[in-house]
């Protein structure tokens, strides 16, 4: 088994141990990766940046739209 993030290899002996899932797609990761980036794979975790990013700047301009009012 390879890591989906680094490419490390998951040696078969120590995949009970050393394979973890991304939790929001399923593909293999290395539990180094797992853990850095909180369970979930590089390509998740930056489109879960990027909407907490829209979300931010969404309320901003909320705000600064019912201040005008």
């Amino acid at each position: 088994m390879i890591c989906w993030d680094c490419g490390k290899e998951i040696h078969d002996t120590l995949a009970v141990y050393d394979k973890f899932s991304c939790d929001m797609c399923g593909v293999t990761l290395c539990r180094d990766c797992y853990v850095e980036h909180i369970g979930f794979c590089e390509e998740c975790l930056s489109d879960i940046e990027d909407t907490l990013m829209d979300l931010a700047n969404y309320s901003i301009m909320t705000l600064i739209e019912m201040e005008d009012k």
